[in-house]
C-alpha cells in the first residue's frame, strides 16, 4: 500500500516522496512503473517545449540510490510501432528524441535521417515523425514483511509555452478549473497589454503528471499531499483537483486528500 504521498511540484523540478508498506507476513518483490506523460515526436513550434525529454531523473530507496530501466514506446493511432521504427534503423534513443535533436529534422519539420529510412517507415503506411512517445522508468523492489520502504525520486520535466499555453480572454480556462477569482486577474493581466507576448496572450506554462498509477496499489494513496511552487508571486496556478488549493504563501499552493484514488 502506499501509506502516503508527497508530491512537489515547480517548472524546474519534479519530487515525489512515498511511504510504502507490505502488509503481509511475507517479504513481496515488485516490479514499479513510473510513466511520463506522453509527448509527440513531432517538433514543437519555436519554443513550445522549454527543454528536453525529462532529465536528472533519480530514484533512491531509504535513503541509497538505486538502478533503474527505461523504457520508450512509440505509439500511433493506440498501435505500438516501436519494433517497425527500429527496424527502420532508429534506436530507441532516437525514437525519444526525435523533438529535441536537432540533427534528427529541421527548423521546418523536414526529418534529416537517411531516405532509405524514412522509406522503409512510409512503406509501413506510417509517417515520419507522426508518433507519440511513452517513457517509463522501471525497476524492482522489494517489500520487507510489515516494514516500511520510503522511495524518492526526482527529475527536471520538460514544460510547454507558447500559443498554447497562454491566456488571451477565452480560450480553454476549462481545462485549468480556474475560478471566477482567477479568471478576473487574468483578465486584469490581459487588459494591461504590456503583459502580452508574441502571440498576444498573458504567457503561460504546462506542466502534466501522471496519478492514476496510485490506483494499482490497494487503497489509492491513503495521505496525498501536493505543493505547488509557482514562480512568482503575480503567476496564477490553475489545475482540476477534488479538494480546494490553499495558497499558504505568495508561491506556494498547497492541498491534502485522504484516501485518494485519482480520476
Amino acid at each position: 500500500s502506499i501509506k502516503s504521498e508527497i508530491l512537489d511540484i515547480s517548472c524546474d523540478k519534479i519530487n515525489v516522496s512515498y511511504d510504502f508498506v507490505n502488509e503481509t507476513n511475507n517479504d513481496e518483490d515488485a516490479l514499479i512503473m513510473f510513466p511520463l506523460p506522453p509527448y509527440s515526436a513531432e517538433l514543437p513550434e519555436t519554443y513550445i517545449i522549454s527543454h528536453g525529454q525529462p532529465s536528472e531523473f533519480t530514484i533512491t530507496v531509504n535513503g541509497n540510490e538505486v538502478d533503474y530501466d527505461t523504457q520508450v514506446k512509440a505509439m500511433h493511432e493506440g498501435r505500438d510501432i516501436t519494433e517497425a521504427l527500429k527496424d527502420a534503423g532508429l534506436t530507441l534513443k532516437q525514437i525519444a528524441e526525435f523533438p529535441f535533436d536537432r540533427t534528427l529534422q529541421s527548423d521546418d519539420h523536414e526529418p534529416l535521417i537517411p531516405r532509405e529510412q524514412i522509406d522503409k517507415i512510409e512503406k509501413k503506411g506510417l509517417h515520419v515523425p507522426g508518433w507519440d512517445i511513452y517513457v517509463t522508468y522501471v525497476w524492482k523492489q522489494r517489500f520487507p514483511a510489515h516494514a516500511v520502504v520510503h522511495v524518492v525520486h526526482s527529475y527536471r520535466p520538460f514544460i510547454a509555452v507558447g500559443s498554447l499555453s497562454g491566456y488571451s480572454g477565452h480560450a480553454r480556462t476549462n481545462e485549468y478549473c480556474l475560478n471566477k477569482d482567477q479568471l478576473r486577474q487574468l483578465d486584469k493581466l490581459y487588459a494591461n497589454k504590456k503583459n502580452l507576448d508574441g502571440y498576444h496572450q498573458v504567457p503561460g506554462t504546462n506542466l502534466k503528471y501522471i496519478l492514476t498509477t496510485a490506483n494499482s496499489w490497494r487503497d489509492g494513496i491513503r495521505d496525498f499531499k501536493l505543493k505547488i511552487h509557482a514562480k512568482s508571486k503575480d503567476e496564477i496556478v490553475g489545475l482540476c483537483f477534488p479538494v480546494e488549493v490553499k495558497r499558504v504563501s505568495d508561491t506556494l499552493y498547497e492541498a491534502q486528500v485522504k484516501h485518494f484514488k485519482p480520476s
